[in-house]
């Protein structure tokens, strides 16, 4: 009896939280969080192979590992625990996943976690502090470890470098020492290029290609609306990147022209509601801006046309302070991860943990097809080629699971969803290599 109430009342206030939030072209999928309710979450990562997809979010003790596959249904893998207590960050390599931790106390070191035995386990393979003690960010790619404002033998250092021939043993490459960026706050690193983001000095490029010789390209100091140059991403192209900059005030996102790294241009900036504050910042492609915003919550920007940014979606992950952003701004959607295959958008809230979201941007996949969208009393799909062991389910907005239907072979089908209220709804279908998810709006 105790589990019944236990259950409802979970359910009860899923449902009074989560009916709060405000959204717009977005649907909540599942959430996640710890059991000790108490805990403040922080970074996301996202992680994908053989098929099944994973979240990696931070608290301030430990590292949750959460399966995603079935988004409806977050299961948690593996957690493990952090040396210190702080805020944490997260990148992967092959099947590796590396972590550090900064702030609270300063015993961090870095992790390392062996993916390969997902789903069944983690398995942390390193765990030291001979690198770092704490470190606020890191950062990979073309094989080296980037550790943003590293503190390593008692010195902090703006940017070390590390070589992952080894993945398991990282080696010293070198450091930035720079009289001016000595401080940092994230990286974005493409093609053996740097785009530090410098916190009050603003954004700096490097070229790291010879990681004992870092030489500086250009920065941005003066643009409008400077403060603390919190992060910044690039797109596919190379030719745009965004800016936040992390104030209480709240700030606008900028975006510079970077098709030249030795000479960019600022071209304009946007926001979801003035006086809130961007924090972690992504380019998906080269249109799509993906902004974790604090107490705005997870939102999407496109950005094909710099004249004309418009938003294109949002999910208020923290309903607690309405439309206010007063009282200190460091609530709400801490981070996002935007590459998942299936192209569910994973993010992580300080205060409610893992969200999982749809993304309105995600293109349709030609091998599933339903209609009519929306529709009244019938759902009617379409496979590209037959699937064997088909099987179609409906979620409602919490989650809840309200029709399926199974065939043991399909390419065309339909069923009756006359009983259904009117609203949306996640349709997901699996079967034999096949697994896919759309949403569907039934108007009466």
């Amino acid at each position: 009896m105790k589990r019944t109430v236990l259950f409802t009342f979970f359910l009860l206030w899923h449902s009074v939280l989560f009916a709060q939030q405000q959204s717009e072209n977005m649907h909540l999928l599942s959430t996640w969080r710890d059991a000790d309710h108490s805990l403040t979450y922080n970074d996301i990562w996202g992680y994908a192979a053989n098929g099944r997809e994973y979240a990696i979010i931070g608290s301030r003790f430990a590292t949750y590992f959460i399966d995603v596959t079935d988004p409806f249904q977050p299961k948690l893998i593996s957690r493990q625990q952090g040396r210190g207590e702080g805020q944490r960050d997260f990148k992967t390599y092959g099947h590796y996943a590396y972590g550090v931790a900064d702030g609270g106390t300063k015993d961090h070191s870095l992790q390392i976690f062996d993916l390969q035995y997902l789903p069944e386990k983690v398995v942390k393979v390193y765990d030291s502090d001979r690198h770092t003690s704490s470190s606020h960010t890191l950062f990979i790619e073309n094989g080296k470890l980037y550790l943003v404002s590293n503190t390593r033998g008692n010195e902090l250092r703006a940017m070390d470098v590390f070589s992952l021939a080894d993945p398991v043993n990282p080696e010293f490459m070198g450091t930035l020492k720079d009289s001016t960026f000595w401080r940092s706050h994230a990286l974005f690193v493409k093609n053996d290029t740097a785009y530090l983001s410098a916190a009050w000095e603003g954004l700096a490029v490097f070229d790291v290609k010879n990681a004992a010789n870092i030489k500086f390209i250009s920065s941005l100091r003066n643009y409008p609306g400077a403060g603390y140059n919190h992060s910044a991403w690039l797109s596919e192209d190379s030719k745009k990147l965004i800016v936040t900059d992390e104030l209480p005030d709240g700030q606008p996102v900028k975006l510079f022209d970077f098709s030249n790294p030795a000479a960019p241009l600022y071209r304009t900036s946007f926001e979801s509601n003035r006086g809130a504050t961007p924090h972690n910042c992504f380019i998906v492609g080269n249109d799509l801006a993906v902004v974790a915003y604090y107490k705005d919550g997870l939102q999407l920007f496109d950005i094909s046309d710099e004249n004309n940014i418009r938003r294109v979606g949002y999910f208020d992950t923290f309903p607690d302070n309405g439309n206010s952003y007063e009282n200190g701004a460091w609530d709400g959607n801490w981070g996002v991860y935007p590459f998942l295959p299936s192209g569910n958008l994973i993010a992580s809230d300080m205060k409610y943990g893992l969200f999982v979201l749809s993304n309105p941007t995600r293109k349709a996949h030609n091998n599933f097809t339903i209609y009519p969208n929306p529709g009244t009393s019938n759902v009617n799909f379409r496979l590209k080629n037959p699937v064997k062991n088909f099987e179609i389910t409906m979620y409602d907005a919490l989650g809840r699971k309200v029709k399926s239907v199974q065939r043991a072979q399909v390419l065309e089908a339909s069923f009756d969803v006359s009983e259904l209220a009117r609203g949306f709804y996640i349709v997901k279908a699996t079967g034999e290599n096949f697994n896919e998810t759309s949403r569907f709006l039934i108007q009466k």
